[in-house]
């Protein structure tokens, strides 16, 4: 029997909205994972930190929302990013960025998901949280990506959001993003992405 496919839902216009501009998602931007003593850490991922803490710094006017989505473990499911630990904190390379420069510009704290870790097709779905944060998300015209794992977390998530509204204006952070040993045979999906319209590039030539 064929699926039907479920029509894809309109983006809200933006044009006279200029606070609506550019969004920048962070995917697990924690201390397990970015930290090169982390529980879980992503090889490359705390120069990744580095560069994005940099990228956010001088382009606190050009991004007008971050959104922020953190992974936890039970304490059943794992040693590493269990909810209320240090490990499951937000690097300070980051929180700096976010919390110090963004918000002096922007008088606006990030958006923050926390989840399960579980994929984004089946994670926390209908959630209130999850609800808010897809449509604060889907409001921008241009949405830039980074955090870890690249070839995992961050696949999973852009090929949520392909499904429902498409990749023409996402932009992956080549340099702010590594990939996670054992997961290389996504790495060919990740970069097919580009034929749905992602964009891949370094953070000094976003803007």
């Amino acid at each position: 029997m064929l699926c039907s496919v479920k029509p894809r839902p309109k983006l809200c216009p933006l044009a006279t909205d200029k606070r609506r501009d550019t969004a920048l998602l962070i995917l697990n931007p924690q201390i397990d994972i970015c930290h090169p003593k982390g529980k879980a850490f992503v090889n490359g991922a705390n120069d990744d930190m580095q560069r994005l803490s940099a990228f956010i710094t001088d382009n606190v006017s050009n991004i007008d929302k971050i959104l922020i989505s953190l992974d936890y473990n039970k304490t059943s499911m794992g040693s590493f990013l269990l909810k209320g630990t240090i490990g499951a904190a937000i690097i300070p390379a980051i929180e700096l960025a976010v919390y110090g420069d963004f918000f002096a510009e922007r008088n606006e704290e990030p958006f923050i998901l926390q989840r399960q870790r579980l994929s984004w097709q089946e994670r926390d779905s209908g959630t209130k949280a999850t609800e808010s944060f897809e449509n604060t998300l889907k409001r921008f015209r241009k949405i830039i990506v980074a955090g870890e794992a690249k070839n995992l977390e961050i696949l999973d998530f852009l090929e949520f959001w392909e499904k429902d509204y498409g990749l023409e204006n996402v932009v992956l952070l080549k340099d702010c993003s590594s990939e996670l040993k054992g997961y290389e045979h996504n790495s060919k999906s990740l970069y097919n992405l580009r034929h749905s319209g992602l964009r891949v590039c370094n953070s000094e030539d976003v803007f």
